[in-house]
């Protein structure tokens, strides 16, 4: 897989010099990442992956480079110590988020919650853990620049891309540089979402550990058809009720686009299309989904797409919008 390309704001020497610091950044391990108290943090609050879990980290890493080839891309491998499985209180103080599972660009890791301190049921870190390596292998830009800050500048770099989620609008007048506005991130989380959901089945069937019966065809559609709920749209079942694949309202978005498409280019399969969008995430070349967009619903509908956030209100906006168009 190609290395992350460098978006520099400035003059030629300075590119030149963030583009060196940034690639030396790249060679460094994840614990060389880490602040020290954030290391701290880690030897506290880590929690000893088992078996199982060690496992689950193998397999996933196979089955996406096995997809990331069909698509005639170069793979990529997470390492075990880049995947922390961490208490609650660490979790939020390292990652800042208030998911159960965050993969962190600056950090190079992911990081699984553990909440309250007990072992998680298995059935929810396993996709949980394949979800998050998904995105770890994601396409990867850098942008820098300079801030003006009083009497001098202070230099930037962070994430321009990851997967088709675009950082923009970075506050180059203000110390705190997160302060940024993100597009295509529902987009991007749904072409994840639609991944983990076709490459989960060759998890199960791989592994040995796993409880497989949780995610049996057998016990999905019997809950399916209690709760009437698509049974391709359940990732597994417990003894206390099921865990629906995540982001819905965000794939719902994607079928539809993917349906229009269809009806346009009646020489491209709607699995071809999708393998288009899946492409763009790693690979970065977004050309070819864009044109598709464009074409079927007009100038500025794959703008509109980039307007989507993760919240079930963004997404139903975005869908209302595209069937006006």
């Amino acid at each position: 897989m190609e290395n992350p390309k460098i978006f520099v704001h400035g003059d030629s020497s300075s590119k030149d010099k963030v583009i060196g610091e940034i690639e030396d950044s790249r060679k460094k391990t994840w614990d060389s990442i880490l602040s020290e108290d954030e290391l701290n943090l880690l030897k506290e609050g880590e929690i000893e992956k088992d078996e199982m879990m060690m496992e689950v980290i193998n397999i996933s890493n196979e089955i996406t480079n096995e997809f990331i080839k069909d698509l005639g891309l170069e793979p990529i491998n997470v390492a075990h110590e880049s995947i922390h499985l961490v208490n609650n209180d660490t979790y939020e103080k390292i990652t800042g988020s208030s998911t159960s599972a965050h993969n962190n660009m600056g950090h190079r890791s992911i990081f699984i919650r553990n909440l309250n301190g007990k072992n998680r049921p298995p059935e929810i870190i396993i996709p949980e853990i394949l979800h998050e390596i998904i995105h770890y292998k994601h396409f990867e830009s850098q942008q820098a620049f300079d801030i003006d800050k009083g009497e001098g500048k202070i230099r930037y770099s962070g994430p321009f891309r990851s997967g088709l989620k675009v950082f923009l609008n970075i506050k180059k007048s203000e110390v705190d540089v997160g302060d940024y506005e993100d597009y295509f991130e529902g987009l991007d989380e749904a072409i994840v979402s639609e991944i983990e959901k076709r490459v989960l089945p060759r998890l199960i069937e791989k592994s040995e550990l796993v409880p497989k019966k949780s995610f049996s065809n057998e016990i999905r559609s019997a809950i399916s058809n209690h709760v009437n709920v698509p049974v391709e749209e359940i990732s597994f079942v417990t003894e206390v009720g099921f865990s629906p694949f995540s982001y819905y309202n965000q794939r719902k978005v994607l079928y539809y686009v993917i349906d229009r498409i269809e009806k346009k280019y009646m020489d491209l399969s709607k699995d071809e299309i999708l393998l288009k969008f899946f492409k763009a995430h790693f690979s970065g070349n977004i050309l070819e989904i864009v044109r598709l967009v464009e074409k079927t619903f007009g100038s500025g509908s794959f703008r509109v797409l980039g307007g989507m956030s993760i919240t079930k209100e963004s997404s139903e906006n975005v869908l209302e919008k595209l069937m006006t168009m």
